[in-house]
């Protein structure tokens, strides 16, 4: 039996340091390097230097297919409002909403090994195989066979993110800022998390059909008979979370630079279920016997945990050009972060079998693995940055950074796993001859520790063309460079021999103690994954009250700016500023 420990808990409460919810068109097209309205909006301290109302919006089309930077990617809603107009003096604020719902059909490719071509398709897939034969040579189909398959590989995602960000002025160079975000997300695929019969990991939902049997209206003299055999796999994993989120900032404003403090607490709940069944039946008619398979893999993983972020920022400010709303900068970051929280894991797996063959001989077999484990955590992480924004001349402004992020969880805890197998054979079905039971019990101790460490430099370029310079053209990348260690330890403290029992019709019993070796896997992994995203866009600054910007408009391979895929592809973004 192959164990599966998840180690979940340091993608699901522990963010990047540098990750936020909301981003402007410029940081997107630009791979992060350069900052928009949206980054100074959602900014408790930021948000001060902005004046008069400002409107975001994020569109996309909300179907499943929508790709930015020509790779699958997140398509939203956002609307996005600040003002320096929220009736209290000195008092600024901004409100955001996102919201995504993305349905995805999925690939399918399936053989179905009756001599036809791979079904392939997205979504779900139905297809009916049929064919007649004449196996008795006299001319008259006397065989039908037929392959009814339906299979199924979907998923899908809901998320929605909503922030409320104040700003408020103590003295002139004093800026007080406070953010209270809540977000919550939810996620299902029917793909199987395990090896299940003909599923392997992964695998989509399948339910297949086999039917042959000899057609008696067709020819008089063929023997009766017919079998049926259906296989089934019915998968779902569904997961859900809610984080609360609230931030204190503080800068210090001088003409030439500025001291930034953040501390930032987030309150966090996940849930991750998954139900996975997989069944096997076949029964011959004529001869009167059938096999029946069932399998059920259950999988709960469960935990609340809260974050604790302080993290500072030193930023010297270059003069200011003409034609850019923002000074360029460099800008020095250092943080720290400590989380702690409760993880509950449960895993069941259920298998079932009953076989009655020719002679009436029935088989049955129940068995039943059960591991379980409640641990405490608790995680260090630190976050440096290194980020500059310098303008080249009037019209080119360039942005670079060098970005480390390192965490580590460490979650210590109790562990159980038992096993329970009863085998039992009967003669003219139900003359019951035997008895086997199985039975194996351990509990101990478990270390479960995840170490990640990423490093990122995005490089971003804007450019304003045109005589009017109204148009500017954006590019960007972003390199990362990501290494993950997970460890496992199981320490047991108690182990039960593993004890077969045997009982015959006769009264006799046998009991036999068996050598033991677990079945809990202990492991050490390293993975480490380099990548580059390129990103680009453009923006049209129609007066100063409107800009409208586009992203990800091509896709890799494809420069004809009249297909679909480019359309589907598009996204788009307008910007409002009222004095």
């Amino acid at each position: 039996m192959r164990r599966i420990i998840l180690c979940l808990s340091i993608i699901l409460i522990t963010s990047l340091a540098f990750a936020q919810n909301f981003n402007s068109f410029r940081n997107l097209s630009t791979g992060g390097a350069l900052q928009g309205e949206v980054e100074k909006a959602f900014d408790p301290v930021d948000l001060y230097s902005l004046n008069g109302i400002h409107l975001f919006s994020g569109l996309s089309n909300l179907s499943a297919n929508d790709k930015i930077f020509a790779n699958d990617g997140e398509s939203y809603f956002l609307l996005g409002a600040a003002s320096d107009k929220v009736f209290i003096k000195n008092l600024k604020g901004s409100l955001f909403f996102k919201f995504s719902d993305v349905q995805s059909p999925k690939a399918i490719t399936y053989n179905p090994g009756i001599g036809t071509t791979p079904l392939t398709g997205e979504g779900q897939v139905h297809s009916k195989w049929e064919m007649y034969k004449d196996t008795n040579n006299n001319d008259l189909y006397d065989r039908y066979e037929s392959k009814t398959m339906t299979l199924k590989n979907s998923e899908e995602k809901q998320k929605m993110d909503l922030f409320l960000v104040l700003s408020h002025k103590l003295r002139d160079d004093l800026v007080m800022g406070y953010r209270f975000g809540y977000i919550n997300a939810g996620e299902s695929k029917n793909a199987a998390r395990q090896e299940m019969q003909l599923a392997d990991m992964d695998s989509h939902s399948y339910d297949i059909v086999t039917i042959l049997k000899n057609l008696q209206d067709f020819d008089p003299i063929i023997s009766q008979y017919e079998k049926t055999n259906r296989e089934k796999g019915d998968f779902s994993t569904e997961n859900t979370s809610n984080k609360i989120q609230n931030q204190i900032a503080a800068m210090l404003d001088r003409e030439k630079w500025d001291l930034s403090i953040y501390l930032r607490n987030e309150y966090g709940t996940d849930k991750d279920i998954t139900d996975d069944k997989a069944s096997s039946y076949e029964e011959e008619l004529s001869a009167d016997y059938y096999i029946d398979k069932n399998e059920n893999f259950i999988l709960k993983d469960e935990y609340k945990g809260m974050i604790n972020q302080l993290f500072g920022r030193f930023r010297y400010k270059f003069l200011e050009t003409k034609r850019f709303r923002y000074p360029g900068n460099l800008a020095l970051g250092l943080g720290f972060r400590h989380s702690f929280f409760k993880s509950n894991y449960t895993e069941d797996t259920i298998y079932e079998h009953d076989d009655i063959d020719f002679l009436d001989d029935r088989y049955t077999r129940l068995a039943t693995d059960k591991y379980s484990y409640d641990a405490d955590a608790k995680g260090l992480g630190f976050m440096g940055s290194v980020v500059l924004s310098y303008p080249l001349n009037e019209r080119t402004m360039l942005g670079m950074g060098l970005l480390c992020d390192i965490n580590k969880v460490k979650r210590e805890g109790d562990y159980s796993f038992s096993f329970e197998a009863e085998t039992s054979s009967f003669t003219d079905v139900s003359d019951w001859q035997n008895t086997s039971t199985a039975y194996q019990y351990e509990k101990g101790d478990i270390t479960l520790e995840d170490i990640s460490s990423t490093l990122s430099v995005p490089v971003g370029l804007e450019y304003w063309f045109t005589n009017n310079m109204k148009w500017a053209m954006r590019f960007g990348s972003m390199f990362k460079r990501t290494m993950k260690i997970e460890k496992s330890l199981h320490e047991p403290t108690l182990i039960t021999p593993r004890t077969v029992q045997d009982e015959w019709a006769d009264g006799s019993v046998n009991i036999t103690h068996l050598p033991y070796v677990s079945e809990l896997e202990n492991l050490s992994n390293t993975k480490v994954i380099n990548s580059t995203d390129l990103s680009y866009g453009i923006c049209y600054q129609a007066n100063k009250n409107l800009k409208i910007e586009l992203l990800g408009m091509f896709e890799k391979g494809n420069t004809d700016l009249w297909n679909t895929d480019f359309i589907q592809s598009l996204k788009l973004s307008f910007s409002l500023k009222f004095d």
